[in-house]
């Protein structure tokens, strides 16, 4: 074997953003959850419906499993109207099959890639959360969508995009705020976005 001096350098190892996602509804929250990744920022506005729809299928266009989606903002601010647009440019679901999950919790959707959309926010505690199985779903390769984000406690090593979405007007105007922490998507970044709009 020889010297350790004369020993081959080591493979460098495979880039992993190990992530854990905290929740309020969490009790033993992390105020430092999250390992220090340089994730890529930025946002988008629509002016409409339609242009949410498009700029989610924008986005499935480069999504590949597995990967995990999370989507925050208020009630009426967009989640599922995005989600339609994603679900629907995976090609797994037709427009007006996609609705939101609120009841079920979980829809399920194709096999090529197999997408999860998950709904939480009807969703008031820690046994709640844990009886819908996410750590099921992320046994295997898929595109997970969550909805209402905020509540998710979650630990896993999957590339994880965040999208946090915004009404700024009482019209169909939505601001996005994107932060992709594992380079899956390919635009232009803008630094700090998604916290500083994330901490409004």
């Amino acid at each position: 074997m020889g010297s350790p001096a004369t020993w081959p350098p080591p493979a460098p190892e495979r880039f992993r953003c190990w992530l854990r996602i905290s929740s309020k509804l969490c009790p033993q929250r992390l105020p430092d959850c999250r390992r220090n990744c340089v994730p890529l920022e930025f946002e988008r506005e629509t002016r409409s419906a339609e242009e949410t729809i498009a700029f989610g299928a924008e986005l499935a266009a480069q999504l590949r499993p597995p990967v995990l989606v999370l989507l925050f903002g208020e009630l009426g601010a967009g989640k599922t109207t995005l989600a339609k647009g994603i679900i629907s440019g995976l090609g797994v679901a037709r427009l007006e099959d996609v609705t939101s999950p609120t009841f079920t919790l979980v829809h399920a959707f194709g096999n090529h890639p197999r997408v999860y959309h998950v709904d939480l926010y009807r969703i008031s505690g820690q046994a709640e959360l844990e009886s819908i199985g996410l750590d099921d779903l992320l046994a295997e390769p898929a595109v997970i969508l969550v909805e209402w984000a905020e509540k998710l406690t979650l630990r896993t090593d999957w590339p994880v995009i965040e999208i946090r979405l915004e009404a700024p007007a009482a019209d169909d105007r939505r601001r996005l705020y994107i932060r992709d922490r594992a380079g899956v998507l390919h635009v232009e970044a803008r630094p700090g976005t998604f916290e500083q709009e994330k901490k409004r």
